[in-house]
């Protein structure tokens, strides 16, 4: 081979590695492990309401409730507080065995969120 093949052939690889390497940014490559603080955890209003209208409310709100919720509604802190009597709540979002699996078809909560109402409802499930 002449020089201006290998040349070319080396000028190839080197682009080809800088090319296939530029997005890889330390927070990706290595993500940071969640950190979750249950500490603070006594607000239904301010913690676990704002859990619950993100990952829960699509089925599980009064308008959607009948139609993809099996009717259980946890909108407002008394619908919420009902399901934590028999701990529907909890082992449907821990995903034991003898309940559905929520959130239905999506991901597993994360530990953190799991952890947060959990705390809340060990510690009396206050409207505040």
């Amino acid at each position: 081979m002449n020089r201006k093949k290998i040349s070319s052939i080396l000028f190839l690889i080197c682009l080809t590695i800088l090319l296939g390497c530029y997005n890889d940014k330390e927070e990706y490559l290595y993500p940071k492990a969640e950190v979750c603080d249950t500490n603070g955890v006594t607000s239904y209003v301010n913690t676990i309401e704002p859990i619950l209208s993100k990952e829960c409310y699509k089925c599980h709100s009064s308008d959607n409730n009948t139609n993809f919720g099996g009717g259980l509604n946890l909108e407002g802190h008394s619908n919420v507080f009902a399901a934590t009597q028999n701990n529907l709540l909890i082992s449907a979002i821990k995903r034991e065995a003898g309940v559905s699996p929520m959130p239905k078809n999506a991901t597993k909560l994360s530990d953190c969120k799991i952890s947060t109402i959990e705390k809340w409802i060990n510690e009396g499930g206050l409207n505040n």
